[in-house]
């Protein structure tokens, strides 16, 4: 009995782990968080909204030190430098936005983010969550002149493979415990069963407990 409730108890401890790492992975991929002072962005990719934070100047000393992946970009006729943002999923990502000659916008395509009026005098700054895998465009959402539908950039999104490689560590950690618990168990059934067995040569208790037949009868 012992050794079943360790089994029973060792599957609720698998499961716990795997239940657990897979609840992280939706709370990093979903999160909406917002802050005072700072102007939502909704977004429809993906299971749930895409909310960011956009702010008139450099983002707050405690919003820029959360996030995991800051980045600088600089806005001129007709492109981004850099053009091309590399992060992975779950990252809290903060872009610094600066003009260095007439007004544009950032608008980041599949998670509804656009922010606009950045120029000479105006630096934004957006933090956002990368909740979705892919290749995503930004461009210039304010006309900024006659190629301005060609100021494009890219937003890349990698998978985690960290965070995915953890859940697949914790699922194999469970079945490896499972396994073991089930050795265990079976070795045990075995060792009971064996004892219980009567040994070579022994007589059966129907034989013991005979009476050896009298002289006197088979007088």
């Amino acid at each position: 009995m012992n050794t079943r409730r360790q089994f029973l108890r060792g599957v609720g401890v698998a499961g716990g782990v795997v239940v657990f790492g897979s609840a992280v992975g939706e709370a990093a991929a979903s999160d909406t968080s917002g802050a005072e002072g700072s102007t939502p962005a909704v977004g429809t990719v993906g299971p749930a909204p895409v909310s960011a934070q956009i702010f008139d100047g450099a983002a707050p000393a405690d919003v820029a030190s959360a996030a995991d992946v800051s980045v600088d970009v600089t806005a001129q006729r007709f492109d981004y430098t850099p053009s091309t943002i590399s992060v992975h999923r779950g990252d809290r990502v903060l872009v610094n936005l600066q003009s260095i000659d007439v007004t544009h916008g950032w608008e980041l395509d599949g998670y509804g983010i656009n922010v606009k009026g950045i120029d000479l005098s105006s630096p934004k700054s957006v933090v956002f969550t990368a909740a979705y895998p892919g290749s995503f465009r930004f461009r210039c959402s304010y006309t900024c002149g006659s190629f301005h539908p060609f100021m494009i950039g890219r937003l890349v999104v990698h998978n985690n493979v960290r965070f995915d490689a953890s859940l697949a560590g914790s699922g194999l950690v469970g079945a490896a415990v499972i396994g073991g618990l089930k050795r265990r168990a079976g070795r045990a059934d075995a060792s009971t069963a064996a004892a219980e067995a009567p040994a070579a040569g022994a007589p059966l208790d129907d034989e013991t407990d005979a009476e050896p037949a009298s002289m006197e009868d088979d007088a």
